[in-house]
């Protein structure tokens, strides 16, 4: 283990509460299926929810070209994927690939995911399609994206951002089950723990204690499960076997 990886763990608590539901679903589903499985994170980037989870994890993104791209951090540079090896034990490949384009190898994969991404595909059929492609019958699919029941207006380079039922029907088209909730609650603590994206503000770990605070909320219940107040979708699909 990193000393990345061990300060990462000691954090989590005070991390997005989108990824430490990620976090803790991905690495639930690693560990059932025994071993280290083989884990893609398409448009990973940083992929620090996938720290610690017991699997051989691939890395892939598009490269960091437009301006667009550099403004919100968005792809891949050599930088950023020689920090990520260096500092990450479980990473054993990371790629530039486009997923609407793959070459990687059908039914390959036990695990994909695709946290924040299918909003920037143009094509999310064919994204999806490949996904399903790539998995192992019987592999399961996480992914997330911004709830459009309640966030209708799409951010910069966001293409769409889909109601539950829209997503839904459209994993459904290449996925035997499938299972989409309503996740991080979008209320007071949220909108605090928004500073922490300064890494360098000296709210940074008041912003953390709110993250926490509002991921604790959510696991006890607090803000309903709806679409209402709720700032993402997250999905689990699983292919047929």
């Amino acid at each position: 283990m990193t000393k990345f990886e061990m300060l990462y763990g000691w954090s989590l608590p005070l991390e997005h509460p989108l990824h430490q539901y990620v976090h803790r679903t991905i690495k639930r589903i690693a560990a059932g299926q025994g071993g280290r499985p083989l884990h893609l994170d398409v448009g990973g980037r940083r992929s620090n929810y996938t720290s610690n989870v017991p699997a051989e994890i691939w890395i892939t993104d598009v490269p960091r070209e437009r301006d667009l791209q550099h403004q919100l951090d968005l792809g891949a540079t050599d930088a950023i994927r020689d920090a990520v090896l260096k500092r990450r034990s479980n990473v054993a490949q990371y790629l530039y690939d486009d997923m609407t384009q793959t070459r990687l190898p059908d039914s390959h994969f036990s695990i994909v995911t695709a946290i924040e991404v299918l909003e920037h595909v143009e094509q999310d059929e064919q994204f999806v399609a490949n996904v399903a492609r790539v998995l192992k019958p019987g592999g399961v699919f996480v992914m997330t994206t911004p709830n459009g029941d309640f966030k209708p207006i799409p951010y910069p380079d966001h293409k769409r951002h889909y109601k539950g039922a829209e997503l839904e029907a459209l994993l459904r088209r290449h996925f035997a089950d499938v299972n989409v909730e309503y996740r991080v609650n979008a209320d007071g603590f949220f909108s605090i723990a928004i500073g922490r994206r300064h890494k360098l503000s000296p709210l940074r770990l008041f912003s953390g204690v709110a993250y926490g605070l509002n991921a604790l909320r959510e696991r006890m219940g607090f803000g309903g499960q709806g679409p209402a107040g709720k700032n993402h979708l997250f999905a689990i699909c699983r292919k047929a076997g």
